[in-house]
């Protein structure tokens, strides 16, 4: 009797361990928000990871800068994205794009600034399906 409750006791601490080790490698969402009417932002959703390393990647290879040229008052962002990670409070990437002819300018959370080319746009429309 007491082996079968070794046995079971050990069974317990193993499934224990076995199911705090099991992350979910889903636990970062890319949100992308488009604009709908009365200056509202309809989100969707996605955990695809191949759509995150693309966005990830165009938009880290991106030199920010202050915020100086570029006004946004008035203006409705064309598409908003943010890369969230369940495990961490704030957005790692939080993004405000509006397109224009030669590309896009982009503003992140920070008030930070940078210029998308239509190369690196075409990759991100690409990336989220538009």
């Amino acid at each position: 009797m007491k082996d079968i409750l070794r046995f079971f006791l050990l069974f317990c601490l193993l499934f224990i361990l076995a199911s705090c080790k099991n992350e979910n490698s889903f636990n970062t969402i890319l949100s992308v928000g488009k604009p709908i009417e009365n200056a509202e932002i309809q989100f969707k959703n996605t955990d695809d990871d191949k759509k995150i390393r693309i966005i990830n990647g165009v938009l880290s290879e991106k030199k920010w800068d202050v915020n100086k040229d570029f006004d946004v008052r008035g203006k409705e962002p064309d598409l908003v994205l943010e890369i969230n990670d369940s495990n961490k409070g704030l957005p790692s990437l939080s993004v405000m794009l509006y397109f224009n002819d030669n590309g896009a300018n982009a503003i992140n959370f920070k008030g930070e600034h940078t210029t998308l080319s239509k190369v690196e746009v075409e990759k991100i429309r690409k990336a989220i399906g538009i």
